[in-house]
C-alpha cells in the first residue's frame, strides 16, 4: 500500500524549531491522519520516501506500508475432526508401577558374567588412530546394561564381561553423532570392569508405596493416584492433538496472505524463545539461523490472523473462570501463589497473554461445536507414542 501526502508548514514554526524536528512532526501527524482517513491497519513500520525536502518548499513524501489482509472466513461446519477416546486400564497402571519399581531398584555385586539389566562399574579410555579425543576417558563409571545410556555397540561388547576383566572394544561412531570430532570414525577403547551388580526390584506392596511418598492407603492408594495422573495426562494430550487438528483445518480452509513484517517479528520471538531454552545470552542470539524459523513463523502468523478474525466475528470475550484457572495453574508451585496471582492480574502485558490463551481455547471449543467431531478409541500407549513422534517432528 502506498500513501502520498503533502503537508504545508507554517513558516513561523519553521523558524522556531529545527528542520529535523519539523520533518519528524509532519511525518508523524500526517501519516497517522492518512491511515485514519483511508481506514488502514499497518503491519509493521512504513518505508518513507521523501519527494521534496527543498528549503522553503512544502514537504511531500510517499509511505510504503504493508497492511493486515482482509480475511474471508470459511465455515468449518461438517468438517470431520477425529478425537482420540482413551480409557486408562489396569495394564497402563501396571506399566507405571514397573517403572517405579525400576526407579527404586537396588543392586548387589555378583561374581559372574555381566547380563542385560546388570550394572557395571568400569574405567575406560579411548583413542582414534592412537590419539585421545574429547570425552575419551572415565573412571568409576556406572552404567546399566540395556538402559541405552551408551551406544548400543559399546553396551553389547560389555555383555559377558567378568569382574576384574580388561577388554578392548572397537567402536564406530554414527555419521550423525553430535560430536563432529568423532562422527563416522572408529575408536579403540580399553575397558576395565571393576564390578558387576545384579538388579533387584522391590516387591509391589505397601512398602513400595511408602517409598514414593504414599503413606496412607498403601499400594491401592498409589494405583489410584497413578490412574488420576494418567487420566489428566491423556486429557491434556487429547486436547493438544484436537487443537492441532483444528489449527491445521483453519490453515487448509483459509489462504491467508501473510505480511512479511509480521513474519519477521514472529521470527524475532522464536529466536528469543530458542535462545532462552538453550540459555544463550541475548547478545549472542543473533547467531541463530533465522531461516530455520521461517515456516513456523508463517504458520503462527497465519493462524493468529485467522483465529483473531474468528474471535472478532463471534464477539468472544475472555471467560473470567478460565482466566482464573490459567492463573492458578501458573502459580500453583510458587511459594506465595496468592501474591504472584495478584501480580499477574496487575501486570497488563502478562494478563493480555493469559487472555490470549483463554480466547484461543474458547474459539477452539466454538469451532469444535460447528465441526463434525468423531471419537476414535485409542490405547493410552498409542496416544503418548504419537504425541512423542509429533514433538520430535516439530
Amino acid at each position: 500500500m502506498v500513501l502520498s501526502r503533502m503537508f504545508f508548514m507554517d513558516r513561523d514554526l519553521r523558524r522556531r524549531v529545527s528542520k529535523v524536528e519539523v520533518i519528524e512532526e509532519v511525518l508523524r501527524t500526517s501519516y497517522t491522519a492518512a491511515l485514519q482517513e483511508q481506514k488502514l491497519q499497518p503491519a509493521g513500520t512504513p518505508q518513507i520516501e521523501a519527494e521534496s525536502l527543498a528549503p522553503g518548499a512544502d514537504l511531500s513524501y510517499t509511505a510504503v506500508i504493508e497492511v493486515y489482509p482482509e480475511i474471508q472466513l470459511v465455515s468449518v461446519a461438517g468438517q470431520r475432526i477425529e478425537r482420540p477416546q482413551v480409557t486408562i486400564n489396569d495394564e497402563d497402571i501396571d506399566r507405571v508401577l514397573e517403572q517405579i519399581r525400576g526407579q527404586q531398584a537396588h543392586f548387589h555385586a555378583v561374581e559372574r558374567a555381566a547380563q542385560a539389566g546388570d550394572r557395571i562399574r568400569m574405567d575406560f579410555e579411548g583413542t582414534i588412530d592412537g590419539t585421545p579425543f574429547s570425552g575419551n576417558r572415565g573412571e568409576g563409571v556406572e552404567i546399566e546394561l540395556g538402559a541405552g545410556r551408551l551406544l548400543a555397540d559399546f553396551e553389547n561388547a560389555l555383555l559377558g564381561a567378568m569382574p576384574g576383566q580388561s577388554l578392548d572394544v572397537p567402536l564406530t561412531f554414527p555419521e550423525d553423532y553430535p560430536s563432529a570430532e568423532v562422527a563416522g570414525r572408529t575408536a579403540q577403547f580399553n575397558v576395565t570392569v571393576h564390578e558387576v551388580a545384579e538388579k533387584h526390584l522391590p516387591e509391589l506392596d505397601d512398602a513400595l508405596a511408602a517409598q514414593v511418598g504414599v503413606t496412607e492407603g498403601g499400594i491401592e492408594a498409589l494405583r489410584t493416584q497413578i490412574r488420576e495422573r494418567l487420566e489428566t495426562q491423556a486429557e491434556q494430550t487429547v486436547r493438544t492433538r484436537v487443537k492441532g487438528k483444528v489449527m491445521d483445518l483453519l490453515l487448509m480452509l483459509h489462504d491467508v496472505p501473510v505480511p512479511s513484517a509480521l513474519v519477521e517479528q514472529e521470527i524475532d520471538r522464536l529466536v528469543a524463545e530458542m535462545a532462552q531454552r538453550m540459555r544463550i545470552p541475548t547478545q549472542q542470539s543473533s547467531g541463530l539461523p533465522r531461516e530455520m524459523f521461517v515456516e513456523q513463523a508463517r504458520r503462527r502468523v497465519g493462524l493468529g490472523l485467522v483465529v483473531g478474525e474468528w474471535i472478532k466475528v463471534e464477539e468472544i470475550q475472555p471467560d473470567p473462570a478460565r482466566v482464573d484457572t490459567v492463573i492458578k495453574s501458573l502459580v500453583a508451585n510458587h511459594e506465595q501463589p496468592d501474591a504472584l496471582a495478584q501480580a499477574y492480574r496487575g501486570n497488563r502485558e502478562v494478563l493480555q497473554r493469559i487472555h490470549g490463551l483463554v480466547l484461543e481455547d474458547q474459539i477452539i471449543d466454538h469451532l469444535l461445536g460447528m465441526a463434525d467431531v468423531v471419537d476414535v478409541p485409542m490405547a493410552f500407549q498409542d496416544l503418548m507414542a504419537s504425541a512423542s513422534a509429533t514433538d520430535e517432528e516439530m
